[in-house]
């Protein structure tokens, strides 16, 4: 067993991600599982960095776990461990964290899919089904990149110089998708079961750490506003 830990990015990473992954550097140390940190750099197709990120681990016959980090997310490093564990043992072919987009009142990436009456708990210990659930702090079994690979054919790709499966390739059935939504698209076709883990605390970086909270704020507008200024001394 091994856990591949695949970060695709261009350009600038955030520092804060940095020390995040840095510090999960430090900790794969001494993990019983052996991690293998899967990086490319300066590739401005974030489609073709991950299906080449995705075959370069493949290639490997240990790797039973792949787990995507985006260069964005802020993240417990005890939580990547934890997540790859748990898919290793669950149900789920797909598992996955909640976590907000990059603005206020944003939706929530990787919305669980609950049955009738049933309330989502965040940050509890549950896992929900889901249809989808990002890309950004996500662990993936061996078996979705083989079975994707029954409906797919190796492509040539001039950005890494070599042939890929495009798994994340944004034209699906007809239609031209963000590259997460047409691989879970494939997903779904295939099969392939997907869950969302209540339990890491994810935040998404922007001007601030975007958490989960965030999606529940709306900024109040008013029809008349006055601020009176603390500096400012009557008669001066």
């Amino acid at each position: 067993m091994k856990t591949a830990i695949l970060v695709p990015y261009f350009g600038n990473v955030d520092y804060e991600h940095l020390q995040c992954m840095n510090a999960l550097k430090v900790l794969a140390r001494d993990q019983t599982t052996p991690v293998w940190f899967v990086e490319l750099p300066h590739c401005p197709w974030i489609d073709m960095a991950q299906a080449f990120l995705a075959d370069r681990a493949l290639s490997d016959p240990e790797v039973d776990i792949l787990f995507w980090i985006e260069h964005d997310m802020v993240f417990s490093q005890v939580d990547v461990f934890k997540m790859a564990d748990l898919c290793r043992v669950s149900q789920y072919d797909i598992l996955g964290a909640a976590y907000s987009q990059r603005r206020p009142k944003g939706f929530v990436v990787g919305e669980p899919t609950p049955k009738n009456g049933e309330k989502i708990e965040f940050f509890g210990e549950k896992t929900y089904d889901a249809t989808h659930c990002g890309l950004g702090f996500t662990a993936m079994k061996r078996r979705v990149f083989e079975e994707l690979r029954r409906d797919l054919k190796e492509v040539y790709c001039p950005a890494v110089d070599m042939k890929i499966f495009p798994y994340f390739a944004h034209i699906i059935e007809d239609m031209y998708l963000g590259q997460d939504s047409s691989f879970y698209r494939r997903a779904n076709r295939a099969g392939l079961r997907i869950g969302i883990n209540a339990s890491p605390r994810v935040f998404h970086r922007g001007p601030y750490n975007y958490g989960l909270e965030d999606t529940g704020i709306q900024v109040p507008r008013y029809d008349r506003l006055i601020i009176e200024n603390p500096n400012y001394t009557k008669g001066s």
